[in-house]
């Protein structure tokens, strides 16, 4: 599945339009058909501007709609043993909800703006928790994913010119990584008995891993993070 999802970013990257109502619109198309069906090829267009009311099947490919004309999906976690899964709103901060090959329509888990969650980026899933970067307001979550429960609202500290939660994997005894595009820091949510506290876990200063600024999204480079099955985050 994580492969899925590298090969969906490229996808969506490389299809999206100069027109933002577009880019949107063939985002929703192409994130989730992605995920959807491990073997299956991609065949939804990224320039479509309609789509389909329902979860709808097109030449072996899954491809679930999420509502809303301005979604702007970002990220996407699957539980492996149930078929469910979450997809984040770049835009807002919503995060939606369904079940991989069925029918019935993608819901709202929490809703844009829950938790003082305005904009999300990566999420991941692990052990019925849902960990989910804010981006530059610097706010991390961690969630049970059955009720939808939040229960550790966390923030780095940092102001939104210095801080971009981008990317998250569930490690070892339920915690937490956060990757920073800004802060030269990798993040760790750390469980604790009242929930959850977000801690600097390694500080990338004087190593090989140099942050730069870049045009574009205020300085795009460590933006990707996953655990192999050896623990080893990466």
């Amino acid at each position: 599945m994580t492969s899925l999802v590298g090969r969906c970013s490229a996808d969506v990257r490389a299809g999206s339009g100069p027109e933002e109502a577009d880019y949107a619109r063939g985002v929703i198309w192409i994130v989730v058909a992605v995920v959807a069906l491990a073997a299956a090829p991609l065949t939804a267009e990224a320039g479509a501007t309609t789509a389909p009311p329902a979860a709808a099947q097109t030449s072996g490919t899954i491809i679930h709609p999420l509502p809303g004309p301005q979604v702007f999906p970002e990220s996407v976690a699957v539980d492996a043993a149930s078929g469910r899964y979450w997809v984040t709103s770049v835009k807002d901060g919503t995060i939606f909800t369904g079940m991989v090959g069925s029918a019935a329509p993608a819901t709202v888990f929490s809703p844009a703006g829950a938790d003082g969650r305005t904009i999300a980026t990566g999420i991941a899933y692990a052990s019925g928790r849902l960990a989910v970067a804010g981006r530059q307001t610097g706010k991390a979550f961690v969630y049970d994913a059955r009720p939808g429960r939040l229960i550790g609202p966390m923030r780095t500290g940092l102001p939104p010119t210095r801080t971009w939660l981008n990317d998250v994997a569930f490690g070892a005894h339920s915690d937490a990584y956060f990757t920073d595009s800004t802060a030269p820091v990798l993040w760790r949510a750390r469980r604790t008995r009242g929930g959850y506290r977000l801690q600097r876990f390694l500080d990338f200063t004087g190593t090989p891993v140099h942050y730069r600024t870049a045009s574009g999204a205020g300085g795009i480079n460590l933006t990707g993070s996953r655990r192999a099955p050896t623990g080893t985050i990466w």
